[in-house]
Protein backbone atom coordinates (compact mmCIF):
# COMPACT_ATOMS: atom_id res chain seq x y z
CA UNK A 1 0.00 0.00 0.00
CA UNK A 2 1.18 3.54 -0.69
CA UNK A 3 0.59 5.85 2.27
CA UNK A 4 0.87 9.64 1.77
CA UNK A 5 1.25 11.76 4.88
CA UNK A 6 1.19 15.54 5.13
CA UNK A 7 4.12 17.08 6.95
CA UNK A 8 2.86 20.19 8.75
CA UNK A 9 0.94 19.58 11.98
CA UNK A 10 0.69 15.89 11.15
CA UNK A 11 4.27 14.69 11.51
CA UNK A 12 5.98 17.86 12.67
CA UNK A 13 4.95 20.51 15.11
CA UNK A 14 4.27 23.62 13.08
CA UNK A 15 2.59 25.77 15.70
CA UNK A 16 4.14 29.21 15.94
CA UNK A 17 6.50 28.56 13.05
CA UNK A 18 6.47 31.19 10.34
CA UNK A 19 6.33 30.03 6.73
CA UNK A 20 9.33 32.25 5.99
CA UNK A 21 11.44 30.33 8.55
CA UNK A 22 13.83 28.20 6.51
CA UNK A 23 16.52 27.66 9.14
CA UNK A 24 14.84 26.22 12.25
CA UNK A 25 14.87 22.40 12.14
CA UNK A 26 11.53 20.62 12.23
CA UNK A 27 10.64 18.68 15.38
CA UNK A 28 8.73 15.44 14.91
CA UNK A 29 5.55 15.04 16.93
CA UNK A 30 5.44 12.31 19.55
CA UNK A 31 5.07 8.87 17.98
CA UNK A 32 5.62 10.09 14.40
CA UNK A 33 8.98 8.39 13.88
CA UNK A 34 7.72 5.09 15.32
CA UNK A 35 4.55 5.19 13.21
CA UNK A 36 6.49 5.86 9.99
CA UNK A 37 9.01 3.12 10.80
CA UNK A 38 6.17 0.67 11.53
CA UNK A 39 4.50 1.39 8.19
CA UNK A 40 7.77 0.98 6.33
CA UNK A 41 8.60 -2.25 8.21
CA UNK A 42 5.17 -3.60 7.23
CA UNK A 43 6.17 -3.16 3.58
CA UNK A 44 4.23 0.00 2.81
CA UNK A 45 5.61 2.83 0.69
CA UNK A 46 5.49 6.03 2.72
CA UNK A 47 5.30 9.37 0.88
CA UNK A 48 5.85 12.55 2.87
CA UNK A 49 4.56 15.77 1.37
CA UNK A 50 3.67 19.32 2.23
CA UNK A 51 1.46 21.90 0.61
CA UNK A 52 3.77 24.56 2.06
CA UNK A 53 5.86 26.43 -0.49
CA UNK A 54 9.48 25.81 0.40
CA UNK A 55 11.39 29.08 0.23
CA UNK A 56 14.68 27.26 0.86
CA UNK A 57 14.33 25.56 -2.52
CA UNK A 58 14.29 28.95 -4.21
CA UNK A 59 17.62 29.73 -2.57
CA UNK A 60 19.21 26.32 -3.16
CA UNK A 61 17.29 23.98 -5.52
CA UNK A 62 19.78 21.19 -4.78
CA UNK A 63 18.03 20.70 -1.42
CA UNK A 64 15.26 18.98 -3.42
CA UNK A 65 16.03 15.25 -3.75
CA UNK A 66 14.23 15.13 -7.11
CA UNK A 67 16.52 17.85 -8.47
CA UNK A 68 19.60 16.07 -7.08
CA UNK A 69 18.48 12.82 -8.73
CA UNK A 70 18.00 14.58 -12.08
CA UNK A 71 14.24 13.92 -12.17
CA UNK A 72 13.34 17.62 -12.13
CA UNK A 73 15.37 19.94 -14.34
CA UNK A 74 16.43 23.35 -13.08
Amino acid sequence: MIVAVDFDSTLVDGWGRKFSDTTTPFKLMGGARKALASMKAAGHIVLLYSARANRALRIDPMLDPLVRAGVVRL
